[in-house]
């Protein structure tokens, strides 16, 4: 089925020796995990060739986490995650505050694999600036 999802460079990218020295490849949901993971932690105009590509999420980093801004981190993500991982369909995003005076909120990101139907969730740590 893997053949169907899609196979690229491992996030972060790792290397390994079999022979030759090379990039570790992943494969199927984990290619679409890792890159739903690129997506998140990407700031708009970070890429040269993609401006408008990424999350943006870092301009909340010095922001209280509010109803209006939970809003907006959510709406910023799905965009996203629509717009460049057409892999996937979301079914919900939340927002878990409860470590946020540490630092850290963390973004619960349900979605379904078209190709399988499979469910599932991505748990992504923001780090805020302290």
């Amino acid at each position: 089925m893997s053949e169907h999802i899609g196979t690229g460079w491992s996030f972060p990218p790792r290397f390994v020796k079999n022979g030759n020295i090379g990039v570790e490849m992943v494969s199927g949901e984990i290619d679409i995990e890792e890159s739903m993971s690129i997506i998140l932690s990407t700031d708009l105009e970070e890429r040269f060739i993609h401006p408008d590509f990424g999350a943006d999420l870092r301009e909340y980093s010095f922001k209280s986490l509010d109803t209006a801004t939970t809003l907006e981190i959510k709406r910023k993500v799905a965009n996203s995650i629509k717009e460049y991982e057409p892999r996937v369909t979301l079914n919900g995003i939340s927002i878990d505050s409860s470590r946020l005076n540490e630092g850290i909120f963390t973004l619960d990101i349900k979605y379904t694999v078209n190709a399988t139907g499979n469910k599932k969730s991505l748990v992504y740590p923001f780090y805020l600036e302290m």
